[in-house]
């Protein structure tokens, strides 16, 4: 089929490290097969790749709405979830696919590392150095609980100003 094509040559786009190109095809392909769980995780796969991390979370939540029982699929959401710095929604997820599949190493190396860094306070900024890394509205509004914050001017040029010189936290 031509879905199939679509994926075969994301695929090919992914691996020659094109996650564009990736992206678009696995998009072309998801509008010729929705239900297809597989495209949604090479997908997200790809936005992570571009550290598009909610998008790509959006993908793998699609990938484990479709094909809940599927361990892969709690892999990528671990990774986009680690990715926007939710590092309990992390755990969480690859525990779900450790459920699933207790013996995969992939979802054991994602738990590992999520709770290592939260046992470490996420790094030298804790948890903020990884929301403040990258596109910082976009994460911002891909947590619910704080996405009211991302139509503060005043806030967001705020963390701007940090995410620009993170040593002004330690003033």
């Amino acid at each position: 089929t031509q879905a199939v094509d679509l994926k075969t040559q994301g695929n090919a786009a992914f691996s020659s490290g094109d996650f564009k190109t990736a992206i678009e095809l696995f998009s072309k392909a998801i509008e010729l097969d929705p239900s297809n769980h597989v495209l949604y995780s090479n997908r997200s796969a790809s936005y992570a790749s571009l550290k598009e991390y909610q998008k790509a979370a959006d993908d793998a939540e699609k990938t484990v709405q479709i094909k809940p029982d599927w361990a892969k699929g709690y892999s990528r959401k671990g990774a986009a979830l680690h990715g926007l710095g939710d590092l309990d929604a992390a755990a969480a997820a690859y525990q779900e696919g450790l459920k699933i599949e207790p013996t995969n190493a992939l979802l054991r190396k994602g738990l590992d590392d999520v709770e290592a860094e939260m046992s470490s306070g996420g790094g030298a900024l804790g948890g903020l150095g990884k929301l403040l890394s990258g596109d910082v509205i976009s994460k911002i509004r891909g947590i619910p609980s704080i996405a009211h914050f991302a139509n503060e001017p005043d806030l967001m040029d705020k963390l701007r100003m940090v995410q620009g010189n993170p040593n002004l936290l330690n003033m």
